[in-house]
């Protein structure tokens, strides 16, 4: 499983994510945000106030009707849009983020504490390698109540692992599982279609580039650079100096008596395998662990 900072030293490469935002990563997972594209999967009806948990199987004055298939984003009076999720039902909603996977990487999709503790049941779905575009996430509303969620609203939590082999292969599943849609009752209108279906959504490069013009992005990477470059000046003090400067001393004086005695292979030897070979390595791991 991808660490936090495993993580980050992946994203614009290995993992792309458009839009992005740093809030939305945690310390071994990254969340994704609800899309104004989702669609409700039963009929019913709900009070047309801020009352909006009244439900109903039938029509009633005052109470606005749902389809199968119909957009479950509705302007609430006195709120923001809200997605809604009728009771015992599931509501596809596409995330906000294009994403695009590399090869060597692929990804469990979870449920968030948040969202569970509303009445929504558990999500459970992959992503695999070279996976581009929307994900379609399915919420259950499992309790008897009208589920509203905010636009803004974060809605799964995924988590990366690295293969041990890469995939040499395209990922078949099609961003947003939008050629599922049909069978499901749900017909995208010209502009859904045209929005989940542009053709940058299904190539890592274009998914990459996206990300790397992004000024969020941008301003991501520049205060991980900072970061990383003040640890690496936090190893440069006096007493690592001095401590430089003695040792240099000491090589040069061994230096002087294998030259003496003839031993400078020796001397070359031992240099290499008891001195330079594990100061590299010490300070390549202390720098990785900090960072």
């Amino acid at each position: 499983m991808l660490s936090k900072n495993d993580f980050i030293k992946e994203l614009g490469k290995g993992i792309c994510i458009y839009p992005f935002n740093e809030n939305n990563i945690k310390e071994n997972s990254i969340n994704l945000t609800a899309s104004k594209y989702a669609w409700v999967m039963r009929d019913g009806y709900i009070s047309h106030d801020k009352n909006i948990t009244n439900f109903s199987k039938v029509s009633k004055s005052g109470y606005h009707g749902f389809k199968k298939g119909d957009c479950a984003v509705k302007k609430i009076i006195g709120l923001e849009d809200q997605i809604i999720l009728l009771p015992h039902s599931t509501t596809i909603i596409e995330t906000l983020e294009v994403i695009s996977v590399a090869n060597y990487l692929g990804g469990t999709c979870h449920s968030k504490v948040g969202i569970v503790a509303l009445g929504i049941g558990h999500i459970g779905t992959m992503i695999g390698p070279n996976f581009n575009g929307h994900l379609a996430v399915m919420l259950h509303n499992i309790s008897d109540e009208v589920i509203t969620l905010p636009l803004t609203e974060t809605i799964i939590s995924i988590t990366f692992y690295k293969l041990e082999r890469p995939i040499n292969m395209p990922n078949p599943t099609i961003s947003g599982h939008v050629e599922k849609f049909g069978g499901l009752g749900i017909s995208l209108n010209k502009d859904e279609e045209r929005e989940l279906c542009k053709d940058w959504k299904y190539n890592s490069s274009s998914i990459r580039e996206k990300m790397h013009e992004e000024s969020t992005f941008k301003s991501f990477q520049k205060k991980n650079k900072k970061k990383f470059f003040s640890k690496i000046k936090a190893y440069i003090n006096w007493s690592n100096l001095l401590l430089l400067l003695s040792s240099l001393i000491l090589l040069i004086i061994l230096y002087y008596i294998a030259k003496y005695f003839k031993w400078l292979d020796t001397y070359y030897q031992a240099l290499i395998t008891a001195c330079i070979f594990p100061f590299v390595l010490g300070i390549v791991q202390k720098i990785k662990k900090r960072h």
